[in-house]
Order: C-alpha cells, then structure tokens, then sequence
C-alpha cells in the first residue's frame, strides 16, 4: 500500500457509515461535474423540462406571455384575469390528456384487474435500495 492511500484508510476508521457516505457522494459529484461540467446551469434545464407531459408548447407560450404581461402591467383586476385564462387553459389540455388515459385504465380494470395492478402501481427509486452500512462495507473491500 503506497503513502497517498494511508490517509483514506485512517479517514475509514474515523467515520462513521453515514458520513463516509456523503463524503463519498460529494467526491463522486465533484469529479463528475469536474470531468462532464454543467451542461445547464442556474436550473434553466428544469425550466425548459417541464414534468407535466401534457405541458405543450402552446402552455409554455401562454406562461411566458403572462409571465411579461405581468412585468409590463401592474394593473390587479386585469392580472386576475390574465391568471384565471392561463388557469383555464392549463385545466383544459390536463383534462384532454388525462380523459383518455382514464377510460383506458378503466376499460383495462374490467378486463384484468392484476394486469392494472402490474402497470400502473408506483415505482420506488433504486437510489434508496442501497444503504450506507452496504456502501461503506463495499468500500473497504475496495481499499484493501
């Protein structure tokens, strides 16, 4: 075992699970931005990749007018009304996406409830699934 490695060792013995895992964490962070860099920054990518997938260009053309209108007018009565359209029209394309994608569930649950069951039951992160004691005791196995 070389010099530069006694230093992790000690720094093993010291730590606990959990810290070792978030130092872990940030040094694995730090590398990655330091080798691929931020490709958005200041959150401009969860700005342009809206979650919603009914979310269509025409909401986004909407919010952003509203967005200047409301920069433009400081009028409250006419910025209510600005708001309770871009509502409406948000309300409505949710309504078109989600309609048929409920008779489908629907017609599906009369056909085979288990096959619904199956498709439609939420996932859970695999990032919860490893614990930090399974992380640390992988990590030592490494080191040597």
């Amino acid at each position: 075992m070389s010099l530069g490695n006694l230093w992790v060792v000690d720094l093993i013995g010291h730590l606990g699970a959990d810290e070792l895992a978030d130092l872990l964490q940030q040094c694995m962070g730090a590398v990655a931005k330091s080798t691929f860099g931020n490709k958005f920054s200041g959150g401009s990518y969860r700005k342009r990749h809206c979650h919603k997938p009914w979310f269509d260009v025409n909401c986004r053309i909407a919010k952003r007018e509203l967005r200047l209108w409301m920069k433009a007018n400081l009028d409250s009565h006419a910025a209510k009304h600005q708001k309770s359209k871009l509502k409406k029209l948000l309300k409505r394309k949710k309504l078109f996406w989600e309609t048929p994608r409920a008779q489908h569930m629907c017609a599906l649950a009369k056909v085979d409830a288990p096959l619904l069951w199956k498709k439609y039951q939420p996932r859970v992160p695999i990032m919860d699934k490893i614990s930090a004691s399974t992380l640390l005791e992988g990590f030592r196995t490494l080191i040597g």
